[in-house]
């Protein structure tokens, strides 16, 4: 399930304490199966500079999800 929220492997991979990237692929097949047949997951992406910026965001549901350059991102289900 955490390869669905994040599509992202190395997270996946450190999430679940894998050494190989060879065992968390097995994690990714599964995901793909379960998933297949499901609408891609939709969100509105806002970044955030400042505190006052992602209080503003969480204030009215976004989610932070990862920081890129220095900047936090935030997201929120269409």
């Amino acid at each position: 399930m955490e390869y669905h929220y994040t599509k992202d492997i190395m997270h996946v991979k450190e999430f679940l304490g894998h050494r190989e990237i060879d065992n968390t692929m097995l994690y990714i097949q599964l995901d793909r199966s379960l998933f297949k047949n499901l609408p891609d997951d939709s969100f509105i992406i806002r970044a955030a500079q400042t505190k006052e910026e992602a209080v503003k965001l969480g204030e009215v549901g976004f989610e932070p999800f990862v920081v890129m350059e220095g900047v936090q991102l935030f997201r929120k289900r269409k």
